[in-house]
């Protein structure tokens, strides 16, 4: 897998897997848990406030609202996992499959 910036600079074609590849209904990805950022909550057991949202880069603060993905327990920027889940069914960390039997 490409890094997200290099993507840009190198465009390749698609592979086979990822143009079968379809995101999670809206209803589906909606449904997972939420939560804002405070300096005394911590919405997962794999959160932390240090670390940086794997999609977007950018650092976590102080009343933003966090997704945690169901079973992973990952969690990211709300907006940002919103947008993955719309074209990917899988974690953007762990990259586990999100589609519950």
């Amino acid at each position: 897998m490409q890094c997200p910036r290099h993507i840009s600079r190198n465009p390749q074609p698609p592979d086979e897997e990822s143009r079968t590849k379809t995101g999670l209904a809206p209803e589906v990805f909606s449904s997972f848990p939420t939560s804002k950022i405070s300096t005394d909550a911590v919405p997962s057991p794999y959160f932390s406030k240090s670390n940086d949202c794997v999609i977007c880069l950018e650092g976590f603060l102080d009343d933003e609202v966090v997704k945690e993905l169901q079973p992973c327990l990952h969690a990211f920027h709300g907006d940002c996992v919103d947008k993955w889940l719309d074209r990917d069914n899988r974690c953007p960390s762990c990259r586990g499959s999100l589609i519950q039997p």
